[in-house]
């Protein structure tokens, strides 16, 4: 999807975006960070709302079906050069 697209669907009425980035290493182990940063927005003070807001850059395919997943609208990245970061291991358990 087209990235002014996504911006729309994701903006307040004030234009405001909540941004974030997700790849497959942030969905990974016991209580991940992606589940934690979902959970601080859900629990926080006056920031639940900010959950409708949200704007996922996903990095990878395994992102991208969890966004689809979660409901949220996701935008993939290509990476300088074509692709993803795939192959990529930071941030994530080593062989």
């Amino acid at each position: 999807m087209e990235l002014g697209k996504v911006l729309t669907q994701a903006a307040m009425e004030d234009k405001y975006v909540v941004v974030t980035v997700l790849k497959k290493a942030y969905m990974e182990g016991h209580g991940p960070m992606l589940h934690i940063f979902l959970d601080v927005l859900r629990l926080g003070e006056g920031s639940r709302r900010l959950v409708k807001h949200l704007l996922m850059v996903v990095l990878d395919s395994t992102s991208m079906e969890c966004c689809r997943f979660l409901g949220v609208p996701c935008y993939h990245q290509e990476i300088m050069g074509g692709g993803s970061l795939e192959g990529e291991v930071f941030m994530s358990r080593a062989s």
